[in-house]
């Protein structure tokens, strides 16, 4: 795989520096609205990870080993929690859609 295919997937400099707040976007401008719209689907993703974890498949892979599990699922919770407040930020006061 290239470094194009790999860098297809990743996110945007633009979503990261939202995230840990480096750059501001003045809610309800063009650059917010469409951080807003990247930042969600990352969120779906984190979701659906979340889904996954849920799965017998998983638990089987996962076996008796809590530390395994905690281990996948506290990165992943930190994560969805600097993206919604990523989204909260993109939102501005009224927390609706920019």
């Amino acid at each position: 795989m290239g470094d194009d295919a790999i860098a297809a997937i990743l996110s945007s400099a633009d979503v990261i520096d939202a995230m840990l707040g480096t750059v501001e976007h003045a809610p309800g401008s063009p650059s917010a609205a469409r951080l807003w719209g990247m930042i969600n689907e990352d969120l779906i993703l984190v979701q659906l990870f979340f889904q996954r974890m849920r799965t017998p498949a998983f638990l089987s892979w996962v076996g008796l080993d809590g530390v395994l599990l905690r281990d996948v699922s506290q990165p992943t919770e930190l994560l969805r929690q600097f993206l919604t407040c990523a989204v909260r930020k993109l939102c501005g006061d009224f927390g609706t859609r920019p």
